[in-house]
């Protein structure tokens, strides 16, 4: 734990135990590795966790005082005993992840190691994993804060900054995965979610768009706001959803895949659940 500011007690001594420190307990008890075993004990596969230890997760807090006593001296003095303290608020997350896999007799391992990134709202933006032979699969996001707006000449747009007025921070806009051989990427696949804006408070998918690759491709893109205000994205995306009704609570009504036929929905329970 972390040392708090204090007024009367000397810390440093047995005094500490009856202050109020910054706790860390926000890092206890997470697990560090699993393991599974034969019923002989032979270790078939392993996963070791590290997790984040940048100093920036400690700027985020909620400052606290403890008031412990307030001891009277003189008719004008008294000895006040207080601490100051931080109520941490942080997400204590995972930044790698090793994993090992044995063959049935315990030997022979492959290790695959995968690395976490995090946007500043603790969001899993970006995620690599490496195998044993240097492959990487590499699959990252896309979340409405991650998007620039100055006006909103679209529904696309205006659901996005929409989002990002109301600190509507998920689910992502794109998710992307790529591959890495010999240092060169590609694209394997990728999902982007259209949103709509329609008014008191319910923004939801108007359209799913998948990408239709019969090979990697080498364009990258991602999708963004161009500086016309406009939704762009990977040309490879091809519509396969659309979203076409939602009840006044956010229940879909209905939706159909892309020249398929539609898909209807009935709420009873108040519109809370769906009965046909």
């Amino acid at each position: 734990d972390q040392i708090p500011g204090v007024i009367g007690w000397q810390i440093g001594g047995t005094e500490d135990a009856y202050v109020t420190m910054s706790s860390l307990q926000l890092e206890r008890g997470k697990p560090v590795m699993t393991s599974t075993y034969r019923n002989d004990n032979v270790l078939l596969q392993k996963t070791n966790l590290y997790y984040r230890t940048d100093a920036a997760r400690f700027n985020n807090f909620i400052k606290m005082y403890d008031i412990r006593n307030s001891l009277s001296c003189l008719s004008y003095d008294a000895l006040i005993l207080a601490s100051a303290y931080k109520a941490f608020q942080y997400n204590y997350y995972v930044v790698k992840e090793v994993k090992t896999n044995y063959d049935i007799n315990g030997t022979n391992p492959v290790i695959t190691t995968s690395d976490y990134e995090y946007n500043a709202t603790n969001q899993l933006n970006k995620s690599t994993t490496t195998v044993s032979n240097g492959r990487k699969l590499i699959t990252r996001y896309l979340y409405p804060s991650d998007f620039t707006i100055t006006t909103a000449p679209t529904f696309e747009v205006l659901a996005l900054q929409s989002m990002k007025t109301k600190n509507i921070i998920a689910p992502p806009v794109e998710v992307q995965t790529l591959q890495e051989v010999n240092a060169v990427q590609t694209l394997l696949k990728g999902t982007v979610v259209k949103f709509k804006d329609y008014g008191n408070g319910l923004i939801k998918p108007d359209e799913i768009l998948e990408t239709e690759l019969a090979v990697p491709s080498t364009d990258l893109t991602q999708c963004s706001v161009n500086a016309s205000n406009q939704f762009v994205y990977n040309t490879a995306y091809k519509s396969k959803i659309l979203y076409d009704s939602y009840e006044v609570n956010g229940g879909i009504t209905q939706y159909h895949k892309t020249d398929n036929i539609n898909s209807s929905f009935i709420y009873g329970y108040q519109k809370n659940y769906p009965v046909a």
